[in-house]
């Protein structure tokens, strides 16, 4: 099995990328922030800020993690998943020891600061100064869970910036040549 496991700042596209990847690539899309937001109404708040005060930051991604493994469990006769927005490099332990026999990648996709902060205005639907305050917040979180440390170990940085049909057929074309069997992949070098 293969994890491509996506990651970057705030509004730097990286859900649109692996929507359309998973499409073209016929693989299954775990959303991290869909499973925060599930576990954080499961635990009885409302909103994951609150639930993080009260577990701690750390708690919360380790629920998560866990929820991930339990996903890809039950799905696991798939070739391969992408994951949306994973940012605490204590995550990639948790799917090697889960998955020992995976290959796991690491996707970094980046985008210009004035790209990021109209993405996020335009994705929040409120004032530019609100969404801009609301992705700074969010990336501190990013920062603190460990993101940086992420993105150094990344095997593809993608920058988005042009044509998203550009950079989505640049990284499906990469990621396809990672799913080719071992021999097919060898003989491509």
């Amino acid at each position: 099995m293969i994890l491509f496991i996506f990651t970057g700042f705030s509004g730097a596209g990286k859900s649109t990328i692996t929507k359309a990847i998973s499409q073209a690539l016929k693989l299954s899309v775990i959303e991290e922030r869909k499973i925060t937001a599930e576990l954080t109404k499961q635990a009885g708040y409302q909103r994951t800020r609150d639930w993080m005060e009260t577990i701690g930051t750390s708690g919360v991604r380790d629920r998560a993690a866990q929820r991930t493994v339990e996903l890809i469990q039950e799905q696991v006769a798939q070739p391969g998943f992408i994951i949306d927005g994973c940012y605490d490099p204590n995550f990639l332990t948790h799917l090697e020891t889960a998955f020992p026999e995976s290959r796991v990648f690491v996707i970094h996709i980046h985008t210009t600061e004035a790209n990021r902060r109209q993405r996020v205005t335009d994705r929040e639907g409120t004032p530019a100064e609100q969404a801009t305050k609301e992705m700074e917040f969010i990336d501190g979180l990013k920062l603190a869970a460990g993101m940086m440390e992420l993105i150094t170990k990344a095997h593809f940085h993608i920058e988005n910036n042009g044509p998203l049909d550009h950079t989505i057929a640049l990284l499906t074309r990469k990621l396809e040549s990672e799913l080719a069997p071992t021999s097919s992949r060898e003989r491509k070098f």
